[in-house]
């Protein structure tokens, strides 16, 4: 469950991304992006799709989600 990333600078920023809750563990989802954005130098950082519409797109959609991303991107400091 990797991120698919293409960029076609030097240093871009990926924006948009979002996870849902349904079809898989979003928690999960939210643990390996930031994982796998650790080790892309040329991602500079990203803006979550945070709206609740067609899906619940936003990170606080869940305790569990919201707290997963929150536990990644605090190990990162």
């Amino acid at each position: 469950m990797t991120p698919r990333i293409c960029c076609a600078y030097a240093r871009s920023d990926l924006s948009s991304t979002a996870s849902t809750e349904a079809g898989g563990s979003k928690p999960d989802w939210n643990t390996v992006l930031v994982s796998y954005l650790r080790t892309q130098p040329d991602v500079t950082g990203f803006v979550w799709f945070n709206f609740n519409k067609e899906t619940d797109w936003r990170i606080s959609s869940s305790t569990a989600s919201a707290q997963a991303l929150a536990a990644a991107l605090a190990a990162r400091r």
